[in-house]
């Protein structure tokens, strides 16, 4: 089975809209939070399954492309969900210094 140029076109412009998307949904949970990164991705992935393909191969990858950002988004964005944000609050040094009034 032969596939043409356009074909290979349409493979690679799918890839790498999957990887811009993926990227999309990691630049909005970091600047937006946790919750709008999880609605886009649900979203796209709802959005996906909404498209009239119309037996038309760029329809397909479109479609296609939708649904897995939206799939792989939300795991990306499920997987962080357990994480805590700020870190650990910082630990103050032991024994403390005369400065902070023990040693007077």
């Amino acid at each position: 089975m032969k596939i043409d140029s356009y074909g290979w076109f349409l493979l690679a412009a799918a890839a790498v809209v999957l990887v811009a998307g993926l990227i999309g949904v990691a630049l909005v949970k970091r600047k937006l939070g946790r919750g709008p990164a999880y609605g886009l991705a649900i979203g796209l992935w709802v959005v996906g399954f909404l498209i009239p393909t119309g037996n038309l191969r760029e329809m397909f990858m479109l479609s296609g492309v939708m649904r897995m950002v939206g799939f792989f988004g939300a795991i990306l964005v499920m997987l962080n969900l357990g994480k805590k944000r700020g870190g650990n609050p910082p630990v103050k040094p032991w024994p403390p210094t005369d400065a902070e009034g023990f040693n007077e």
